[in-house]
């Protein structure tokens, strides 16, 4: 796989968290702003909308850790497999 391979999967891995996870909280938060109901002189409705904000976004996490979890699974086992036969890009000196 070349470098620009591994760049490009990256940038996706990147942008598709900053899409699904923060951006589903961030939704809710900026829409509880836009319609009016976040009122920033009550601390207690900050706090509740910042708690769902908080709790959709960590709904979008775990979406986002299932729908990855294969990838990640696999990226591991190659890892594994590639340590277990010695063939790691991993150089050690002694000292």
């Amino acid at each position: 796989m070349s470098i620009i391979n591994k760049i490009s999967k990256g940038v996706d891995f990147g942008l598709r968290f900053v899409l699904e996870v923060c951006g589903a909280g961030g939704a809710v938060w900026g829409a509880s702003e836009a319609m009016g109901l976040r009122h920033s002189d009550d601390q207690l409705n900050n706090t509740c909308w910042r708690i769902a904000a908080i709790g959709i976004g960590t709904l979008g996490l775990m979406r986002f850790a299932y729908l990855n979890s294969s990838k990640i699974r696999n990226f591991f086992e190659r890892a594994q497999e590639a340590a277990a036969q010695n063939t790691l890009p991993i150089t050690t000196t002694k000292v």
